[in-house]
């Protein structure tokens, strides 16, 4: 499974939320292995983790529209969509 997100997204809250990224009830940022979830595997992350088939990417510069097109100047320098710069290779 290929998870990603950038840390600049503008719809989804918190923004790395999309690659297991929590806020506790502190505000604080909670890594995905330090979750209930991940703990007691609730849906398979922490098998797929240990067997090789996770994949989280965070990136920044990319806001929520920038998936299939490159961002605009002030975001990442790379010229490339996310879609092509962290999904694709995963297809091929």
């Amino acid at each position: 499974a290929v998870f990603v997100g950038s840390s600049d997204d503008d719809c989804i809250n918190p923004p790395l939320s999309s690659v297991f990224q929590f806020v506790d009830e502190g505000g604080n940022p909670t890594w995905m292995k330090e979750s209930m979830e991940y703990d007691q595997d609730t849906f398979g992350l922490k098998t797929m983790d240990e067997e090789g088939r996770l994949i989280t990417q965070a990136y920044s510069g990319y806001d929520h529209e920038e998936w299939l097109r490159v961002p605009a100047p002030h975001g990442n320098a790379t010229n490339t969509s996310l879609f092509e710069l962290a999904v694709l290779p995963h297809l091929q």
